[in-house]
């Protein structure tokens, strides 16, 4: 039992990483600290980095996440910001 145990644990970061390879451009990023400047200069794909000028509404990570955020790919946020791949999916919410 240990030594699957072991086997498993030892392999499960490959299949992790080999599941989530994806074939994103990475090259463009769009870093913004309020919501107009995002809607104007992100396009879809850029990796968004959110990260307001005013700290405190911890709502507004989230909240950003759900509009802008494509949840097929990773996503990092905090109270103080969010990091995602940008997606003008639901922009009828905007």
């Amino acid at each position: 039992m240990k030594k699957l145990f072991l086997i498993i644990t030892l392999l499960t970061p490959f299949s992790v990483y080999a599941w989530g390879e994806t074939k994103l451009k990475q090259d463009k990023t769009c870093l913004v600290n309020d919501l107009d400047q995002m809607v104007q200069q992100c396009k879809d794909g850029d990796i968004l980095i959110f990260a307001p000028s005013i700290f405190g509404n911890e709502q507004l990570p989230v909240n950003v996440t759900g509009l802008v955020c494509n949840f097929e790919h990773p996503i990092v946020t905090s109270v103080g910001g969010v990091s995602c791949v940008f997606t003008t999916a639901r922009k009828d919410a905007w």
